[in-house]
């Protein structure tokens, strides 16, 4: 995958953010290739940056997952925490 490698010029509250991201409750992981969505809850995601003003992570995806296909074919994916607060609407599924 290609990243922009841009950094980030304000970083006020980034690394409080990536903080958070260290104890999710939940990751979901999506991607989208031409006008075909897809995603997934992920199990493995791990902060991997050095540099703070230059976030990354990795993500474990197993290959024959449908949304794997689709990071392949855009090259891009798109990272989403849902926080404790954020699970009581799930509940009701």
């Amino acid at each position: 995958m290609t990243s922009s490698k841009q950094p980030i010029d304000d970083i006020s509250g980034i690394n409080d953010l990536i903080d958070q991201f260290t104890n999710p409750i939940l990751w979901v992981v999506t991607a989208r290739s031409g006008q075909q969505p897809g995603g997934l809850i992920a199990t493995f995601v791990s902060r991997d940056s050095l540099v703070p003003q230059m976030p990354r992570f990795i993500v474990g995806i197993a290959n024959h997952y449908f949304t794997w296909k689709l990071i392949e074919e855009s090259q891009a994916i798109a990272i989403h925490v849902v926080c404790q607060d954020q699970l009581r609407p799930l509940k009701k599924w």
